[in-house]
């Protein structure tokens, strides 16, 4: 029987969350690296959470939701997304975006 750490761990680290982030393209390495790099910190544990959640999802529908070209239809998933499109895409983008409202 094989365990899911993320039933063990349920707050992801770090470490984790970068490792999970490096998908093998570019655009989304670049996008999302820099998003933990940027912002990590001022995640919160459902954050951090949530973030690990966006990474279940196949690189095509990332790409597509982190181009803006669609958007998830989990709503704490879009908010994250949208987060790390502004986070991405502004000209400040060494400030992090708080994923809050």
């Amino acid at each position: 029987m094989l365990i899911d750490q993320r039933t063990l761990n349920p707050e992801p680290t770090l470490a984790e969350l970068r490792w999970r982030s490096r998908r093998g393209t570019r655009e989304l390495d670049l996008i999302l690296l820099g998003f933990l790099s940027a912002g990590f910190e001022d995640l919160t544990p459902q954050d951090r959470r949530v973030y690990a959640r966006l990474l279940d999802t196949p690189d095509p529908d990332l790409m597509t939701w982190l181009l803006g070209q669609a958007s998830p239809s989990d709503p704490e998933i879009a908010k994250l997304v949208q987060a790390i499109r502004a986070q991405s895409f502004s000209t400040e983008a060494d400030r992090p975006v708080p994923v809050r409202t």
